[in-house]
């Protein structure tokens, strides 16, 4: 299944390695062309970085290529 993630760099609950970790495991997999990630720039846990406009487009984006239309 495809994945995408998105954490904040500035996580203070959960540290973004966590997700760069994950990420790398599924390139080792050779599964890299089903997940996405990115690092949000002074991204908190949940901060209002997640929910700007750019983000929206990026989760549709990754939706419309993975779900059809």
């Amino acid at each position: 299944s495809p994945i995408l993630i998105a954490h904040g760099d500035s996580d203070p609950l959960v540290p973004s390695y966590i997700s760069q970790e994950f990420y790398d495991a599924i390139k080792e997999e050779g599964m890299e062309d089903r997940a996405e990630l990115y690092l949000l720039k002074n991204g908190e846990h949940g901060s209002p970085e997640f929910f700007q406009e750019e983000m929206r487009e990026i989760e549709l984006e990754f939706f419309h290529k993975n779900l059809g239309n």
